[in-house]
């Protein structure tokens, strides 16, 4: 038990310190955006319940020698867990807040367009989403007038590629996580790369190789948040997606959420192994 807990702790330093370099060195996890949030969501996940693993397996070893002994480090992975689920159950019920807020805003100021999306009449050039059910796809007067009809439309795809994928979820979730653990460096780190990765999967969903530079110009007009990278990405002619890329980085996140567990249960499974060899010895001998 105490080895695989052990092996838990030297999971949990290599994984916060070592995963983020990974990544963000990685030249795949930006020419395929959708498997880098599977990836930065796998290692988030797999230190989470590393951690909690940790302080339960610590927490059950110690109370196994000393009975009746109140154990800090059960009490820390029971915290732990309730913590993750205020961070996830707050994150959720602020989100719906703000949209339900936004939707009667909507109710009352927005035009629905026959195309699908709501008009306001503002002079900012805006183009939003907003996820759920319902979900809306808000227009501003200011971008009716400033963006040319295959703007539009490509600038409606990256909107509606968010709400096909669910992004809010994946941001959502890595946002409550780097709440849940406050100052710790590799939750921070993933939201930031999960929140830019569903902008440059949104992008892909939204493009054609022909299309990639009227969103471009088209994105630099409506939004704020259009890094020079980012345009300069959508100048690029888009790279052919390999399957068998996806197909390792599937293997690769798979493999790293079941580590925490397997690295519990495989010392107690050799354990139980020699502990069963004495027995079968002795039954041959009977015999």
């Amino acid at each position: 038990m105490m080895a695989g807990t052990l092996l838990l702790g030297v999971f949990v330093v290599a994984a916060a310190v070592g995963g983020p370099r990974l990544l963000l060195s990685a030249r795949w996890v930006e020419d395929a955006p959708g498997w880098g949030i599977c990836a930065w969501q796998a290692l988030t996940f797999a230190i989470t319940s590393a951690v909690v693993l940790f302080a339960l397996t610590v927490g059950a070893h110690d109370l196994s020698r000393h009975y009746g002994v109140p154990v800090l480090a059960l009490a820390v992975g029971v915290a732990v867990l309730v913590r993750i689920g205020w961070a996830i159950g707050t994150t959720l019920h602020r989100s719906r807040r703000r949209r339900l807020q936004q939707l009667q805003s909507l109710a009352l100021v927005g035009i629905e367009h026959p195309d699908g999306y709501v008009v306001v009449e503002h002079p900012v050039s805006l183009v939003y989403c907003l996820p759920g059910r319902p979900h809306r796809v808000v227009v501003t007067r200011g971008a009716l007038d400033s963006l040319s009809d295959h703007e539009l439309r490509v600038v409606l795809a990256h909107e509606r590629a968010h709400l096909r994928v669910r992004h809010d979820i994946a941001v959502g979730l890595s946002a409550a996580l780097a709440r849940a653990f406050g100052g710790v460096r590799v939750f921070r780190t993933a939201h930031e790369q999960v929140a830019r990765l569903v902008e440059l999967q949104a992008d892909d969903a939204a493009t054609l190789a022909a299309d990639r530079r009227a969103l471009a110009t088209a994105l630099m007009q409506v939004s704020d948040s259009v890094g020079h990278a980012r345009a300069m990405r959508l100048t690029r002619e888009a790279l052919p997606r390999r399957r068998r890329h996806g197909v390792a980085v599937g293997v690769a996140a798979l493999a790293l959420v079941a580590a925490p567990l397997a690295l519990v249960l495989t010392p107690g499974v050799g354990a139980a192994g020699r502990d069963c060899c004495p027995a079968a010895v002795a039954r041959l001998d009977v015999r």
